[in-house]
């Protein structure tokens, strides 16, 4: 079964639709930084160059991949899971979801405009459409099981929402309409009946989850002052997320009590605390701080962007890599397989 993953590579943090107010940060946390300032931040990343294709060798199809961004230069790379033949697949695009078939990529560009569209190309690069035209700021979501629809976030009038449109481009629809709260990275859960996403009012982000026509939205983690900075669906429809530090799965139904308390120990240490409060799955001690993930095709391996930051809470560049741990696995057996500065890891599966 194809895996949904929801990498996110901005920064996230937690709040509650319903006007709770979020705890004082942790220490270890950079202060809050507003939505509008996020907003703001992101805007500059946008690149001007047109979109350039470097078509996938047709030897190369039906091999599993890992797809990855590299931020600075915007550019959308495929690489073997072990780290060799990376190949750039699309200049001027970021993010990067193959489709259930393996057929089509689900991408985010500039688009000539001082905005960004959501674009989709087939999994070797050719044929792109664009397919939202919009003078708005929008960034490509995921697929749903079946490959007819597709989520995508979409900034205008100050706020971000979570819209859903048919694959074709066709359709469009808000699916969260909440003033005053940035929600983006929907992501269908794997019989597409919910979906994942994140969602701030203060430059802290939660994770929720929601029916798939945006209805019972429920916020599954609940943790204020961490940036829950990526969530994925695992195929048993459980979610895969992180407190940047190390990797942990939780019930996709419910707010998980115990969530906090169990970052708090991971962040002090306590890794046999974390542990029995929370299903871990990775057990990093050095410190650096993962900004994005994605699980392989048959969950055995976990793709972790890990990136250092010194005392000033600044992000070292040379230091963003993707590497590849097993579930249980810590940096001693992490395996670096991208050498791009701000690599982030976006999908794994196999391109057809």
């Amino acid at each position: 079964m194809k895996k949904h993953s929801l990498a996110l590579s901005l920064l996230a943090g937690a709040t509650l639709f319903f006007g709770a107010t979020a705890e004082a940060a942790p220490v270890h946390q950079p202060k809050p930084t507003s939505v509008k300032k996020l907003e703001q931040d992101w805007r500059k990343q946008a690149r001007t160059k047109k979109l350039k294709i470097n078509r996938l060798p047709a030897a190369k199809r039906g091999e599993e991949k890992i797809l990855f961004h590299e931020s600075l230069e915007s550019n959308l790379y495929v690489v073997n899971p072990d780290g060799t033949d990376p190949h750039l697949l699309i200049e001027g695009a970021e993010g990067g979801k193959l489709s259930p078939d393996g057929k089509k990529i689900l991408f985010t560009a500039y688009n000539g405009t001082d905005s960004t569209d959501v674009y989709v190309a087939n999994s070797d690069g050719t044929h792109v459409v664009n397919l939202t035209h919009s003078p708005e700021w929008e960034s490509a979501g995921s697929w749903n099981p079946d490959g007819t629809k597709v989520t995508y976030d979409s900034f205008m009038n100050d706020d971000r929402d979570i819209w859903e449109m048919n694959a074709d481009g066709t359709n469009k629809k808000n699916l969260t309409q909440t003033p005053g709260f940035w929600e983006s990275y929907g992501n269908y859960s794997p019989d597409g009946k919910k979906i994942l996403f994140i969602a701030s009012s203060d430059g802290y982000f939660d994770v929720y989850t929601m029916n798939a026509d945006g209805s019972n939205v429920i916020n599954v983690t609940n943790t204020p002052g961490y940036y829950d900075s990526s969530a994925e669906w695992t195929q048993d429809g459980r979610i895969s997320l992180n407190d940047e530090r190390n990797v942990f799965i939780v019930d996709a139904n419910k707010t998980n009590p115990h969530l906090k308390a169990c970052f708090d120990a991971d962040y002090a240490g306590n890794t046999e605390l974390s542990s029995a409060l929370c299903d871990q799955v990775t057990f990093f001690k050095d410190g650096a701080l993962i900004s994005a993930t994605t699980w392989s095709p048959d969950e055995k391996k976990l793709a972790v962007s890990r990136s250092v930051w010194d005392s000033n809470d600044q992000e070292i560049p040379n230091k963003v890599r993707v590497f590849l741990v097993s579930p249980g696995g810590d940096e001693t057996e992490a395996k670096q397989v991208t050498n791009k500065i701000f690599s982030y890891a976006s999908d794994w599966g196999v391109m057809r």
